[in-house]
């Protein structure tokens, strides 16, 4: 059991120093698109969808993919902060006290160097759970938007 938790640690301290290796260099845009919104128009919104790119991630030439076993805390990547919590429910999904102390896993990836414009709430299906839609919310997070992923009970 003590040899688990050295393995978690030195694994959460493995993509702290990779993490740190990373800035905005590390994604670089292979395409941007210009959206059909007026030039007059003053919303953030259209402002930030005006400049959405398309990032070449590398995602596994990269090991980004690494930051899937990102257990809790937070972690800088790039220009990115992700956090990743466990957050008491307060729902009572059973009669059976033992449970009542379920916790539900909530992701949320950000740009640190300007607000986000919108969140993006990703919600995956059944069988599955958030990591495998990592990929895809760093890419949103990198164009500005929050995006907050929540592995859901069942």
């Amino acid at each position: 059991f003590v040899t688990v938790n050295k393995q978690k640690m030195h694994s959460q301290t493995g993509l702290l120093e990779q993490a740190k290796s990373l800035g905005e260099h590390s994604f670089p845009v292979f395409k941007e698109f210009e959206s059909k919104i007026e030039p007059g128009s003053d919303s953030t919104a259209s402002k930030s969808l005006r400049d959405f790119k398309f990032y070449d991630m590398q995602y596994f030439e990269n090991d980004l993919y690494r930051f899937e076993n990102w257990i809790q805390g937070e972690v800088t990547i790039g220009p990115l902060l992700m956090e990743r919590k466990f957050v008491k429910s307060q729902h009572r999904y059973t009669r059976n006290p033992h449970y009542d102390e379920f916790q539900t896993y909530v992701s949320r990836i950000r740009r640190t160097d300007r607000e986000p414009f919108a969140t993006l709430c990703m919600v995956h299906g059944f069988g599955e759970h958030q990591n495998a839609h990592l990929e895809m919310a760093l890419h949103h997070a990198l164009n500005g938007f929050e995006v907050l992923m929540v592995d859901l009970y069942g």
